[in-house]
């Protein structure tokens, strides 16, 4: 899922429901009043743009590069790379465009740094499931006419 410049992250149901709404709806595990426990979304949507814009600024300013993923059969072949390239050329129609992106597993951050992509901070969010690492990347393009 990725948002061009002048879209900021989640700003629309679209792209809120690409996975938001299903993850922060997601029961698990019960509490110990036995209810689901569930992530907040207001916890989550406050939180986590506020770390991406302290490390980048506003990502109206960016294409965000928010999900990569690749099912376990086809890892390791150069799907991700290729995602991610495709989106590096788009974005290299114009010289100085920023795409960032983040990821919160250490072995996504090497992969995305392999990329070409600078770890520009790394931060733990708290959430009902413990906590979560969370990395923000990104990669300052150059004009490619042949793209």
């Amino acid at each position: 899922m990725t948002m061009p410049p002048g879209q900021d992250l989640f700003s629309t149901e679209e792209q809120r429901a690409l996975g938001l709404t299903e993850l922060t709806s997601l029961q698990k595990g019960k509490s110990t009043t036995e209810q689901p426990i569930q992530m907040r979304p207001s916890q989550y949507l406050a939180e986590f743009p506020a770390f991406v814009n302290f490390c980048l600024g506003p990502t109206l300013d960016s294409w965000y590069i928010h999900m990569v993923m690749v099912s376990p059969e086809h890892q390791w072949k150069g799907v991700g790379k290729s995602l991610i390239n495709q989106v590096v050329e788009k974005a290299s129609r114009r010289s100085g465009d920023v795409i960032a992106m983040s990821t919160t597993t250490a072995l996504n951050a090497m992969i995305y740094q392999k990329c070409g992509l600078t770890l520009l901070g790394h931060e733990i969010m708290p959430s009902q499931w413990g906590d979560w690492p969370l990395y923000i990347f990104s990669l300052v393009t150059e004009a490619n006419p042949d793209v």
